[in-house]
């Protein structure tokens, strides 16, 4: 009995061994596979990228809000000072240097100053949109920023 089940372990493992090297042989001689193919589509996906940073820069510099160089590229070094959690330092020497508004990132812009915060967080009808979790803050149908 044990001589049948190792002779039929043997053949399977023949068969499979034959399986997957005529598949490895045939994907190989393939034109279209392998890593060298997929090497083309890098330059045009880092093409794509440069050309989206480029644009996206000169649209932010257009607005001339204050901050950093790298703030109108990239959120990176944002998102450093959150993960190493002194994102409120990070800002807070940013106001220092910048004044009472400044650019985080090329979506982020943050305002230090009384006018600022009752224009986003008090304005009651002026444009900009709110989200549910606003209407924590409310006291007597009012939100208040004292």
């Amino acid at each position: 009995m044990y001589g049948l089940l190792s002779t039929v372990a043997a053949r399977i493992h023949i068969y499979f061994d034959k399986l997957t090297s005529n598949t490895i042989l045939q994907q190989g001689s393939r034109p279209d596979s392998g890593i060298a193919t997929n090497m083309g589509a890098v330059p045009i996906v880092l093409c794509a990228w440069l050309l989206y940073v480029t644009i996206r820069t000169i649209l932010v510099y257009r607005t001339q809000v204050p901050g950093p160089w790298y703030s109108n590229v990239t959120s990176l070094v944002q998102k450093y000072y959150e993960f190493t959690r002194r994102r409120r330092l990070w800002i807070h020497h940013l106001h220092k240097v910048y004044g009472p508004v400044v650019r985080l990132n090329p979506n982020e812009v943050s305002f230090a100053n009384l006018d600022g915060m009752k224009e986003i967080y008090q304005s009651g009808g002026s444009g900009y949109d709110k989200a549910s979790f606003y209407d924590l803050f409310m006291q007597y149908n009012c939100r208040y920023v004292d």
